[in-house]
């Protein structure tokens, strides 16, 4: 592994490291909308189901960024190899990963991280939503 790509591991994995900790905004949101929920309609019920649903779903994507920055991590370090990651991902993930290079494999994770963001975007302004209707409702 040159220098250059191990610098660019290492640098990956920071930042997807710091993005995936946004996923933990997502666990405050969650209990806050349903502490003020009174759960009287079918609406607001529905509403807040897939407000939880979408919130599950972008804690898996936070988990996936996190997962993904430690495998980085460790090729960095060169504790792992590119067959050793290709096998891990290919078991958890049933992907076929073989014949990328590292490159074309870090800016698929950043990719990731970028659906992420919009995704913690969407879930926000979704919350505010939903806030603003069961404070004024």
């Amino acid at each position: 592994m040159t220098a250059k790509e191990q610098s660019d591991c290492k640098s990956a994995s920071v930042a997807l490291k710091g993005i995936s900790i946004l996923g933990l905004l997502i666990f405050i949101t969650i209990p806050s909308v349903l502490i003020l929920s009174n759960q009287s309609s079918t609406y607001e019920n529905s509403a807040i189901l897939i407000f939880i649903f979408a919130g599950l779903f972008v804690g898996f994507r936070a988990w996936h960024l996190q997962f993904d920055a430690k495998l980085l991590k460790e090729v960095a370090n060169e504790k792992l190899d590119l067959s050793n990651l290709d096998f891990i991902i290919l078991k958890l993930f049933n992907k076929k990963t073989e014949n990328k290079s590292l490159e074309e494999r870090i800016n698929s994770c950043y990719k990731l991280a970028q659906s992420f963001l919009l995704l913690i975007k969407i879930h926000l302004v979704f919350y505010v939503v939903l806030i603003v209707y069961l404070l004024v409702f």
